[in-house]
C-alpha cells in the first residue's frame, strides 16, 4: 500500500514539474542555407514556479543527417560542438519566474536536409526524467553544386569508424595538430599530426569522442565524432 501511494506520489510530482518549465516561442522553426558555416538559434526557458528548479539537458537528434553538428550555450557556458548534453558536474539552475535565452547552433557541414529534433530538459543527468521536451524543426538549405559531389575528394574524415585501434584523416595535408575530447568535453587526447599519420585509441574507453582538427594557426579546420568500440 505504502509502495502504491509513493509511486502515485511520484507520478504527480513528475506532471506537475513538467508544467513548470515553458518555452518560447513555439512552434521552433530554424532554417539556414549551407553557406553558413554555424547558424545560430535562440530560444527562452522559463521557470513558472516560485522556487528554483535545477535541470539538465541533452539533445535527440532524432532523423539528424550523420555530417550535422550542434552546439548550445545555456546558463553556464557556451560548449563545444558537438557536445550534446549537459555534462554531469555542470547542471542549470533557473530561479522561480526567471527566464534564460539558450542558443543552439547547426553545422551542416554542407549537408542539405531537414530534420526533426527534441531538445530534452531533465532532473537528473541521465535523462531518464524528462521535465520538459522541446521539439525543433531544423532545416539546411541550399543546392548540390559539383563540389558537392566530389566532397569525398575534399572533405576532412576519420576511419576507421568506428575503430577500435587507431584513427586516420581524409584530406588531411592542412591538419597540424588533432584535438580528441569526450562527450562531456573532458580533452583524452592532444597531439600534432602529419600526413597520412595514424593516430592510438586502443587506450580510451568505449564511446563516442569528437576529433577536432587544428592547422598550423590554430584554426579548428574541422570537428568530427568517432565510435571507439
Amino acid at each position: 500500500m505504502i509502495r502504491n501511494l509513493l509511486t502515485i506520489l511520484f507520478v504527480l510530482v513528475g506532471f506537475t514539474l513538467f508544467g513548470q518549465l515553458t518555452y518560447s516561442p513555439d512552434p521552433l522553426v530554424f532554417s539556414a542555407d549551407t553557406t553558413v558555416v554555424r547558424a545560430e538559434y535562440h530560444f527562452t526557458i522559463t521557470n513558472n514556479r516560485t522556487v528554483a528548479q535545477e535541470f539538465w539537458w541533452n539533445i535527440d537528434r532524432g532523423d539528424s543527417p550523420e555530417e550535422w553538428t550542434y552546439a548550445v550555450c545555456d546558463i553556464n557556458q557556451c560548449y563545444v560542438d558537438g557536445l550534446e548534453a549537459c555534462p554531469c558536474s555542470i547542471s542549470c539552475n533557473l530561479e522561480g519566474g526567471e527566464s534564460f535565452e539558450f542558443s543552439i547552433y547547426l553545422i551542416a557541414n554542407g549537408t542539405v536536409a531537414p530534420a526533426d529534433i527534441i531538445f530534452n530538459v531533465t532532473t537528473d543527468c541521465d535523462g531518464d526524467n524528462v521535465i520538459l521536451e522541446i521539439p525543433m524543426e531544423m532545416s539546411a538549405t541550399g543546392t548540390t553544386s559539383s563540389i558537392d559531389l566530389d566532397s569525398d575528394l575534399t572533405d576532412l574524415r576519420v576511419y576507421p569508424n568506428p575503430s577500435t585501434q587507431y584513427f586516420q584523416i581524409t584530406n588531411d595535408a592542412d591538419v597540424s595538430k588533432i584535438v580528441v575530447s569526450n562527450i562531456i568535453g573532458k580533452k583524452v587526447i592532444e597531439e600534432p599530426h602529419q600526413k597520412a599519420e595514424s593516430h592510438d585509441v586502443s587506450y580510451l574507453d568505449k564511446g563516442i569522442y569528437l576529433v577536432r582538427m587544428i592547422d598550423k594557426n590554430s584554426n579548428i579546420l574541422d570537428v568530427k565524432r568517432i565510435t571507439i568500440e
